[in-house]
């Protein structure tokens, strides 16, 4: 049993403070180094969290147009009313990780692509830093009309899985850096 008052702080009172304390120090810590490199996307560790956010203002090769997106969004108006537009758009949050052949870190970009209300087009994209800023990597074709399932960096590779529309079966596809293009590997 505790005698005295003093014993008690020194016991309790102080334990507890120190280990507030500290877990205030820490909360506070992380949130000062989100906000050093400029965003608040919560996946702050250095390339990571530039790639990630840069890659919804990166520039990607979709069928041989540089399309340079917005916020996760690029639209082109075609013939002189511009009433038909081409919509591009970031369809799934990025995913960083290391892939091979890429010396800093990138991130899977899915982009979905639709011309006058006609089909849908996927792609599958890199993008990742190079003399300090992000770029992004051609695209390649993934799919038409599909529900995208998953997406991720893993093996040194992007993974993507996708249900075709109506379908049950959900069928897995590989992408690798190679030469300095993303291209299928299975």
């Amino acid at each position: 049993m505790l005698k005295t008052v003093k014993e008690f702080a020194v016991r309790w009172i102080l334990p507890i403070t120190l280990a507030v304390g500290l877990l205030i120090g820490i909360l506070v810590g992380a949130a000062l180094a989100r906000k050093a490199c400029g965003c608040d996307c919560g996946c702050c560790d250095g390339d990571g969290c530039q790639v990630f956010c840069g890659a919804v203002d990166a520039t990607y090769d979709i069928d041989g147009q540089p399309i340079t997106m917005k916020n996760g969004r690029h639209t082109l108006r075609i013939g002189d009313s511009g009433v038909q537009a081409v919509m591009t758009e970031i369809c799934y949050l990025p995913v960083c990780g290391k892939l091979d052949g890429i010396q800093s870190q990138a991130a899977a970009v899915l982009l979905s692509r639709q011309a006058g209300g006609g089909d849908m087009v996927y792609y599958v994209a890199a993008a990742y830093i190079a003399d300090g800023r992000v770029i992004g990597s051609n695209a390649v074709t993934l799919a038409r009309n599909a529900d995208i399932t998953g997406v991720e960096i893993e093996d040194g590779m992007i993974w993507v899985s996708l249900r075709p529309c109506g379908g049950e079966t959900v069928s897995l596809s590989q992408f690798a850096w190679k030469d300095g293009q993303l291209i299928r590997v299975g």
